[in-house]
């Protein structure tokens, strides 16, 4: 449009704008548009004739429909609702305003195109107050009246509803978030109370509530049995698509909550989440701002809060948390006979965070606390753990990243059964326990650090990026006699990312026998068998099992010095060739002593190989 035109409102010769109930029946609906457009009570019952009146007064006519406050995600019952509106002239419109992400693609007629609406700006936000709040003009009202309006437009943070709402209602929290509150699903709502447990403008990260939720044990477990953080991560995004939870504008990967949301969730938290401000003896779960917080513990004896699950103190960072700014550089502080004290008397604590204290020293007494599920000591000095905390068989989460005079893990950690994360980023660390593969339940290990072990068992390899392992520097573990690596059955996770792990691996050539268990890639790596016969591999056995999706087995010529294969197990795989044997010869290494082939149900041929094998002794 160019400058001379000018912007003129289209014109409908018949406008309808219906509030949708909670739980709306397509019948209502239906007679309440329909009562709309004719001015009077439709006198039918039936939905088939009352729709069809619908169609007859909307026949060759230009409509306006606008559907406010839609939270149905029925399809079903979104069809029969529309199926009046198909007959308009075109140029209709029909507007579905909506708190909910799904709901807005359920209805949208272009897939993915919503309009997600923006806050309104600190003008539109006080002439929106000023209509509802000083209807005949803020000059009028008294200066203290506009100085309190001018401090609620600010609290509602450009959010019409609030504005509108927080003006007529007597109550603290909006009837607008009750409702969208009473939708969540009731697990979700545990989760949604818990981050009252942090501060207005808190920016938090998703992997940081998925791990408190699953520690505090607010994750229902589902009947596919999906890994609680896989549950928790649900969760979140149903928040976030329903708007609780909003991201930051900030830039990288925070989110916060608004200010009445906020509100919302210490609401209904009755209590369980507290801060300094309405502590008592028998308080669940304490956060607070680190610094002043010295004076605080004596004051409140936070050591007799013997019946604490949680003990979360949150660092003051200026770019997540818009608090007053001060040296960012210093450390918080805490008292050693506090800690120790402190620390004696939580049995029954969950979650443990120590996070940017300048300690150098855990207690022994945290060994003493059988619930723990979530410890953080993250950017401490602590230069090791004690042995006790080896003992806390109910540990899921252990995060000790940017300890940066931490050389060495006990020995024992590999009895934390229930262990499923691990992060060392940042330490010194330069080798795992013997034998840290054991722990089954390790969903996320932040690097792999071999020691000189002989034999190196990785498993749970299906939750590791190809980064993980180039860290762990593979290529440089020439002591490495023995490697297993294990993915975990491919029927049961998503496999795409396996061949790019398994190419970093870069096991060193003085590796003597490989198995690969689970594989979930279409082909092996070239680093298993050498790129060329000039290739020094000595490898002399090779295991490969279970690896269904493999289309392709790498070419073994040039594995001089083998003596065992072993290939168990594939759904792909239809013939065994020349291709199979690689070398010059066309002939797998005449080394090889045993030869295990079984499982291959598509197999059709295996010409080629037999007749290479003077020293076969079986063949399965």
């Amino acid at each position: 449009m160019d400058g001379h035109q000018s912007l003129k409102s289209p014109v409908f010769d018949v406008k309808v704008w219906v509030c949708l109930s909670d739980e709306f029946k397509v019948i209502d609906v239906s007679k309440s548009i329909l009562g709309t457009i004719t001015k009077r009570k439709p006198k039918l019952d039936g939905l088939d004739s009352l729709q069809q009146e619908l169609k007859n007064e909307l026949q060759g006519k230009k409509f306006l429909l606008i559907l406010d406050d839609n939270w149905s995600e029925d399809r079903k019952k979104w069809d029969h609702l529309r199926t009046p509106f198909l007959v308009g002239k075109p140029g209709s419109k029909i507007i579905v305003t909506t708190r909910s992400k799904d709901v807005a693609k359920l209805v949208t007629s272009v897939p993915n195109v919503l309009y997600l609406l923006n806050v309104m700006s600190e003008e539109e936000s006080w002439s929106l107050f000023e209509s509802v709040a000083f209807p005949e003009g803020s000059d009028k009202a008294f200066p203290t009246l506009k100085k309190i309006g001018q401090g609620i437009v600010d609290k509602c943070k450009g959010l019409p509803l609030a504005i509108n709402e927080v003006w007529s209602s007597t109550s603290k929290i909006l009837p607008s978030l009750w409702l969208s509150y009473y939708h969540l699903p009731h697990h979700i709502q545990q989760c949604f109370a818990y981050f009252s447990l942090f501060p207005k403008y808190y920016q938090f990260q998703m992997e940081e509530m998925v791990m408190l939720w699953v520690a505090e044990g607010l994750i229902e477990r589902t009947p596919e049995m999906e890994p609680h953080e896989d549950v928790a991560r649900g969760y979140f995004t149903h928040m976030l698509l329903n708007f609780f939870i909003q991201e930051s504008s900030s830039g990288g990967s925070g989110f916060f909550l608004h200010d009445l949301v906020h509100d919302l969730a210490k609401y209904v938290s009755r209590g369980l989440c507290v801060d300094w401000l309405n502590i008592n003896s028998q308080s669940r779960r304490l956060s607070y701002i680190q610094w002043e917080d010295k004076v605080l513990l004596y004051q409140f004896k936070v050591q007799k809060l013997t019946y604490l699950r949680t003990f979360l103190p949150l660092r003051k960072r200026h770019n997540e948390l818009l608090l007053p700014r001060r040296n960012w550089a210093s450390e918080p502080y805490l008292d050693n006979k506090i800690l120790s004290d402190m620390l004696s008397n939580f049995k029954f604590l969950r979650v443990l965070s120590l996070e940017g204290y300048p300690i150098s020293m855990l207690p022994a007494s945290v060994g003493d606390m059988k619930l723990l599920r979530y410890l953080n000591i993250s950017r401490t000095h602590i230069e090791c753990l004690p042995p006790r905390i080896c003992h806390l068989y109910e540990l899921q989460f252990l995060i000790l990243c940017s300890c940066q005079k931490l050389e060495r893990l006990p020995a024992n950690i590999v009895d934390l059964v229930n262990l499923r994360y691990l992060n060392v980023d940042g330490t010194r660390l330069k080798e795992m326990p013997d034998g840290i593969g054991r722990l089954k339940n390790l969903q996320m290990l932040s690097k792999l650090l071999l020691g000189k072990e002989k034999k190196i068992t990785n498993s749970g390899l299906n939750n590791i990026t190809d980064k993980h392992v180039i860290d762990a520097h593979f290529e440089k573990k020439e002591y490495v006699d023995e490697l297993v690596l294990d993915w975990g059955w491919i029927d049961e996770r998503d496999t795409t990312l396996d061949e790019g792990v398994l190419d970093a691996i870069q096991a060193h050539e003085n590796l003597k026998e490989l198995t690969v268990n689970c594989y979930g890639g279409k082909s092996l790596s070239t680093w298993i068998v050498g790129m060329t016969p000039s290739f020094n591999i000595m490898l002399r056995s090779l295991c490969i099992n279970s690896c269904f999706n493999l289309e392709t087995l790498p070419p073994l010529g040039n594995l001089r010095a083998l003596l065992n294969l072993t290939i168990m197990g594939s759904k792909c795989i239809k013939s065994l060739g020349v291709e199979f044997c690689g070398s010059s010869s066309g002939c797998l290494p005449e080394s090889i002593e045993e030869l295990t082939i079984t499982n291959f149900p598509y197999l059709e041929s295996l010409s080629g190989v037999l007749p290479t094998l003077k020293n076969l002794k079986w063949l399965e």
